[in-house]
């Protein structure tokens, strides 16, 4: 069975054109969304539990990076790669930014 990558090539070859990819980890997406809020990266963070596509986009798209463990990264893992911020989970993350903001 094909993959994306390999039907991609097959309708860029037709239509003799590059198309502009949109999915993580480019960074398009992100830039697109800060775009239309009106924010830049330095008031933006991309929130993800996948170093590969998650934490990747939002070093490429300028961000500060923040790895919830809920996924299938695990804590060696993440602090190997360097994210920003590290949390277990949502409710883990919730209870440091409530206590950053009393």
């Amino acid at each position: 069975m094909p993959g994306t990558g390999a039907l991609i090539a097959a309708i860029a070859t037709g239509a003799e054109t590059q198309p502009i990819a949109i999915g993580k980890p480019e960074p398009t997406m992100f830039e697109l969304a800060m775009a239309q809020m009106g924010a830049t990266p330095e008031t933006t963070a991309t929130l993800g539990d996948r170093i590969d596509t998650d934490m990747i986009g939002g070093v490429r798209a300028g961000l500060k990076t923040i790895m919830v463990l809920s996924g299938s990264t695990t804590r060696d893992e993440a602090v190997a790669y360097g994210p920003d911020f590290i949390f277990e989970d949502i409710a883990e993350l919730t209870e440091a930014w409530k206590a950053a903001l009393a």
